[in-house]
């Protein structure tokens, strides 16, 4: 499987990764191959702006629900602390106020996570009141994670 890579996406994950990070950018195609086969995923699109990972927009055909319809993401990023860290906080979230986690791999680096659609954002809310009121519960809950 051939890929096309943005230049800043390869030269974001040189930069932070340095030799794994080049090593994980040749295996990529081979990676997402094992994801999409792993998952049953089809229609994989990158999206258009990749930072630090691989990130894509995908179907599960063979599944009768959401997932089929209005499909997944696959995350693969080069495991570290912090996409170690996102998968717990996925895990501890449990789709309340953040993204289910729906599968992952975490000595891999996949992570398999319900795609959402965007809602209003938070400055986009005419209210003052509604805006500090739910910065605050975001706030206090991010908190009780430490």
């Amino acid at each position: 499987m051939e890929m096309k890579l943005p230049s800043a996406f390869t030269q974001n994950i040189r930069a932070a990764f340095g030799e794994r990070g080049r090593e994980r950018l040749s295996r990529l195609p081979d990676l997402v191959e094992e994801a999409s086969a792993r998952w049953g995923l089809a229609n994989m699109r990158a999206v258009s702006n990749l930072s630090y990972n691989f990130v894509a927009y995908a179907n599960r055909p063979e599944r009768n629900d959401a997932q089929s319809k209005d499909g997944v993401i696959l995350k693969i990023g080069v495991p570290n602390p912090e996409l170690i860290s996102e998968i717990q906080a996925l895990k501890f979230f449990g789709g309340e106020g953040a993204c289910r986690l729906l599968d992952c791999d975490e000595e891999k680096g996949f992570l398999l996570i319900e795609r959402l659609q965007p809602g209003t954002m938070l400055a986009e809310l005419e209210d003052d009141d509604k805006r500090t009121r739910i910065a605050m519960e975001a706030a206090r809950v991010f908190s009780e994670l430490k």
